[in-house]
C-alpha cells in the first residue's frame, strides 16, 4: 500500500474510532493538502502505526483509542507550552465541572513558574488551603512522584480523586522550609464573590475569587447594591484569583468601563479586539488589590481598569499570565486546550512573564515575615545561654501568629507586629550578652526588618486603598469627573 493510501487508511481509523474525524474538522481536499505540505514528517508516524499495527505481538489487547489519545497527549506535550492540553472527555467533564464552581480536589490554582510546579493560589478554606498550602509554595512532589517537568495536565490529574482520598504534596514554602502536606480531597465549592461595606458603608468591598460563569452577574449584583446605597469608592480585590474565563473578564471589565477597549488578543488567527459593553450607573473611583496570585483573568481587569484611567492598582506586582486558551472539540468528545494568542491591555502592553505594576506598591508582608524568620534564625544559631534561645523561639512563634493573621486578613495582625517589635527591642540587650557582643550589626538589620514589617501591617493593601479612596481619589484618579454616567 503506497503511502497516500495509508495515510487515508488512518484517516479512515481515526473517523471510525470516534477520535478525529480530519475531513470533518478541515474538509476533504484540505486533509490531503496537509499531508502533501507536511509529507517528511507525517510519513514517518504512519510508517510507525502500520509497524505497531503488524508486528506488536500483543495487538489485540491493545486499544486504538489509548494509542490515538497518547499520540494527542504527546502533540500537545511537544509545544512545551504548560497551558496547552488534551483533554479525554471524562477529563474535560472533570474540567468543565471546575468552571462551574464545583470538583473534587485538593483546592488550589497552580501554575508553572521558572519551569517549576508553583500555587499561585489555594482557594480560601479548601482542603488545601486548611493542610497548610500557601500562594507561591513550589510542589516538589505528589505522593512519591517528581514534579521536576511536570505539566499542568499531569499535576492536576495526579491531584484530583475520589471525595476522601488522601494525597501528599511536598511543598518547599517562601521561607525556605520544606513540608508535607497530608490533604484530604474534597467537593471544592468555588466561592465567586465576598461583599461587604467599609468605613461606615463609605466604601464597598468585593472580593473575587474566581472567573467562573456566575462571576460577572455577582459582581454586577454587588455594583448595583453598592449605588443604592450611596459608596463614594469600591475596592475590588483581586489578590491570589488565578483567573478563569475571557468572557468574564469582559463582563466584569464592562462594570467599570464606560467606553473604548478592554483587551486585545493576537495569535495566528489576526487580532481581536474586545470592547466595553459600557455600564448603567453612575462612576466612582476603584482601586484594584492584586499580588503575585493575580493571574490571567485577573491581570485583563486590573490592566484595562489601570490602562482607562478607571482604576488604580494596590498591592504586589502580578503573576504574568498573558496568553489566552482556546477550547477545540473532538469528535468524540475530547478537547484540545490550546494557546492561540497572547493578550494586550487597552495600551497595548504584554503582561505574559511580567505582570503588572500597581500604582501604590505595597510592600509584601509575607516576603517581609520570610526574611524576619531566617534572620531570627540566624541569631539563634549564634546565642550560647539557654534563656536567649528561650526568647528568641518565643518571637518564631509570634512570627508564626503574625503569618495567620496575614493569610487571613485580620487586623491583629498589626498589634501583634507591634508587640513582636517591642518584645525584640526588650531582649536585644539579654542577645548581645549571649553572643559576646558579637550580634550588633545583625541584630540591627533584623531590627530593620522587623520595623519594615510593622509598617507593612499598618499599610496593607485594604487600608492603603481606604486611604487613597478617602483621601486622594481626586488628585490621582479622573474616573468620577471624566466618566460618561449612563441611566
Amino acid at each position: 500500500m503506497n503511502k497516500q493510501g495509508l495515510f487515508a487508511v488512518l484517516i479512515i481509523a481515526l473517523a471510525v474510532s470516534g477520535l478525529w474525524n480530519l475531513s470533518f474538522m478541515l474538509g476533504q481536499n484540505n486533509t490531503f493538502d496537509l499531508y502533501q505540505k507536511n509529507q517528511e514528517f507525517i510519513d514517518p508516524i504512519l510508517e510507525g502505526y502500520q509497524r505497531v499495527l503488524d508486528r506488536f505481538y500483543r495487538i489485540d489487547d491493545v486499544d486504538q483509542a489509548d494509542l490515538f489519545q497518547g499520540s494527542l497527549r504527546g502533540l500537545m506535550e511537544e509545544l512545551d507550552d504548560p497551558y496547552s492540553n488534551y483533554f479525554s472527555p471524562e477529563e474535560f467533564e472533570r474540567f468543565n465541572r471546575g468552571l462551574e464552581g464545583e470538583f473534587v480536589g485538593v483546592g488550589i490554582n497552580i501554575g508553572i513558574r521558572d519551569d517549576r510546579l508553583t500555587i499561585v493560589s489555594p482557594i480560601q478554606d479548601s482542603p488545601a488551603h486548611q493542610a497548610g498550602a500557601r500562594a507561591g509554595d513550589i510542589i516538589l512532589k505528589i505522593d512519591d512522584t517528581n514534579t521536576e517537568s511536570m505539566t499542568l495536565d499531569e499535576a492536576i490529574s495526579l491531584l484530583r480523586g475520589e471525595r476522601g482520598t488522601e494525597v501528599i504534596m511536598e511543598v518547599f514554602h517562601r521561607d525556605g522550609s520544606i513540608e508535607s502536606l497530608l490533604v484530604v480531597r474534597d467537593v471544592i465549592r468555588v466561592p465567586t464573590v465576598e461583599v461587604e461595606t467599609l468605613e461606615d458603608g463609605k466604601i464597598g468591598y468585593i472580593r473575587l475569587f474566581t472567573f467562573n460563569e456566575n462571576s460577572g452577574q455577582d459582581v454586577r449584583e454587588a455594583i448595583s447594591q453598592f449605588h443604592r446605597e450611596g459608596v463614594e469608592g469600591i475596592i475590588f480585590d483581586l489578590r491570589d484569583n488565578g483567573g478563569g474565563l475571557l468572557s468574564e473578564a469582559i463582563n466584569i471589565s464592562s462594570q467599570f468601563i464606560d467606553t473604548g477597549r478592554v483587551v486585545t488578543t493576537t495569535g495566528p488567527a489576526g487580532v481581536q479586539e474586545y470592547n466595553t459593553r459600557g455600564n448603567s450607573w453612575r462612576n466612582v473611583p476603584v482601586a484594584v488589590l492584586i499580588n503575585g496570585g493575580s493571574a490571567s483573568a485577573s491581570e485583563i481587569v486590573a490592566g484595562a481598569l489601570q490602562d482607562t484611567n478607571m482604576g488604580v492598582l494596590v498591592g504586589q506586582q502580578s503573576f504574568g499570565k498573558g496568553v489566552v486558551q482556546t477550547l477545540f472539540p473532538l469528535e468524540d468528545g475530547s478537547y484540545l486546550r490550546l494557546t492561540t494568542s497572547e493578550y494586550l491591555t487597552p495600551n497595548d502592553r504584554h503582561v505574559q512573564g511580567d505582570g503588572l505594576t500597581p500604582d501604590l506598591l505595597v510592600a509584601d508582608p509575607l516576603e517581609l515575615l520570610v526574611d524576619a524568620r531566617f534572620q531570627l534564625m540566624e541569631l539563634k544559631m549564634s546565642l550560647y545561654t539557654r534563656e536567649a534561645h528561650m526568647r528568641v523561639d518565643g518571637m518564631l512563634e509570634q512570627l508564626n501568629v503574625i503569618l495567620n493573621h496575614v493569610e487571613n486578613d485580620d487586623p491583629a495582625g498589626e498589634t501583634d507586629t507591634t508587640t513582636l517589635l517591642l518584645d525584640f527591642r526588650d531582649a536585644q540587650e539579654l542577645l548581645l550578652f549571649a553572643s559576646d557582643n558579637a550580634l550588633v550589626e545583625d541584630l540591627a538589620e533584623a531590627e530593620m526588618t522587623l520595623v519594615a514589617l510593622q509598617d507593612s501591617m499598618a499599610h496593607s493593601s485594604i487600608n492603603t486603598a481606604v486611604d487613597w479612596l478617602l483621601n486622594s481619589a481626586g488628585q490621582l484618579c479622573p474616573c468620577e469627573v471624566s466618566g460618561i454616567a449612563q441611566p
